[in-house]
């Protein structure tokens, strides 16, 4: 019979297996450090993408910041007039016409800014800001969001005292000549003593408009104070794009 010898399987020594341990687990780490390269320079790209897009947003909001501060202050003047006129009136000496055309400048919708929240949401959203790594972005992104929940709050009272404005002056103000009148030519077109506009104010009693020059004072006081959180995020949103783009070296286009 014939006999069938296997062969002889050569054993390993204990350095063959710690070799072989070694370069399995040297193996594993490459890989591991290959995937946390990657996932590092995938979030470094993520964070200069919020960064960018963060600086574009800052310069939208301060577009539109200037605008509305310009607007406003154009208001405030209106509503300190209306004040004036209010706690002087004379039905004798007082322009009728002048005071309706003031009233319509502090009364109509307000100029107000809503910062653009775009990127500072997603961010929020998607746990983004832990991608911002360096410590002043991200102190200025924090202190600008934060700037922007006051602006809103102060925009909260704005519109929360001229709706008590309204309420107050629409039994003071004739509002039939709200709409005829609510453009630049035809306030233009307003003569003093011009017998088509006699009925512009409902009331000529001395208490009525003290109260209205009384509310004008407090509605003004509350535009005034939204005026200085304007420039306030002005300069959050100036400070922003100056420490983004130093941190960062993002240069202007």
């Amino acid at each position: 019979m014939e006999v069938h010898h296997h062969p002889e399987v050569e054993k390993k020594g204990l350095k063959e297996y710690i070799l072989e341990g070694l370069m399995i687990f040297l193996a594993v780490m490459m890989g591991f450090f290959a995937e946390s390269i990657r996932e590092g320079i995938g979030d470094a790209s993520k964070g200069n993408e919020y960064i960018k897009s963060m600086i574009e947003d800052a310069r939208t909001d301060t577009a539109a910041i200037h605008r509305c501060i310009k607007a406003n202050l154009a208001r405030l003047k209106a509503i300190h007039s209306v004040e004036e006129m209010c706690f002087d009136y004379d039905p004798s000496t007082t322009n009728d016409a002048v005071l309706y055309r003031l009233y319509l400048h502090a009364t109509y919708y307000p100029e107000i800014v809503n910062p653009v929240e775009r990127t500072i949401s997603q961010m929020k959203n998607s746990g983004g800001m832990r991608l911002i790594r360096k410590k002043a972005a991200a102190d200025s992104i924090i202190a600008y969001d934060e700037e922007a929940k006051k602006l809103k709050d102060q925009q909260a009272a704005y519109e929360h005292y001229l709706n008590n404005w309204a309420e107050l002056t629409e039994q003071i103000f004739n509002l039939k000549y709200w709409s005829t009148l609510d453009g630049k030519t035809k306030l233009a077109m307003l003569k003093p003593g011009d017998a088509a506009y006699g009925d512009m104010l409902l009331t000529h009693d001395k208490k009525t408009l003290t109260i209205a020059g009384n509310a004008a004072s407090v509605y003004g006081g509350v535009v005034s104070f939204y005026v200085e959180r304007l420039k306030e995020m002005e300069m959050h949103s100036t400070n922003l794009i100056h420490t983004l783009q130093k941190e960062y070296d993002i240069k202007d286009k």
